[in-house]
């Protein structure tokens, strides 16, 4: 079997909050594309709020996905 290393998952949001000037920029991103069972996952998390609310705390959720090899 040959696994092909693609680049790392990576997300970019920017919320808007209701009622409030500015925004809210979050870049998540994983430090590859593969892990093997038992490995550590490293997340990296990039806020910019450019809002004029103060936010106190953000939840980071992975989601594991597993596909079948035949």
């Amino acid at each position: 079997i040959e696994i092909q290393q693609t680049e790392a998952p990576h997300l970019s949001l920017e919320k808007h909050f209701l009622l409030r000037e500015g925004t809210m920029h979050i870049d998540a991103a994983l430090d590859r594309q593969w892990y093997s069972q038992g490995s550590s996952i490293t997340v990296g998390l990039r806020i910019h709020n450019r809002s004029s609310r103060i936010v106190k705390k953000i939840q980071v959720t992975l989601r594991r996905t597993a596909r079948g090899v035949t």
